[in-house]
């Protein structure tokens, strides 16, 4: 048996779950094909950041192994969402 399986951290696409997040990965897959509509491009973006990336949920867990993944999935999303908070009006552009 393979142990990771056991970890809280461990995450495998099954059935149950593609079912349940059907809209959120149809709206990700018309992001990735250029295709997405408004909407579409804020569930996904929302859907990774928050879902995906889990920034809101547990970073924690009884193993160093699983909390470094979890908080590796919440750098990940921080970072997106820093981006896309971004001011970019009051970036300047290094000196040349």
């Amino acid at each position: 048996m393979d142990k990771r399986k056991d970890s809280p951290a461990y995450w495998e696409p099954d059935q149950k779950w593609l079912t349940a997040n059907k809209e959120n990965i149809r709206a990700i897959q018309a992001v990735w094909a250029g295709t997405a509509n408004e909407n579409q491009q804020v569930m996904a973006l929302s859907y990774i950041v928050d879902g995906l990336c889990n920034r809101a949920g547990n970073q924690f867990y009884p193993t160093e192994r699983d909390t470094s993944f979890a908080l590796g999935k919440k750098f990940v999303g921080d970072q997106i969402a820093g981006a896309i908070n971004a001011k970019l009006g009051k970036i300047q552009e290094a000196k040349k």
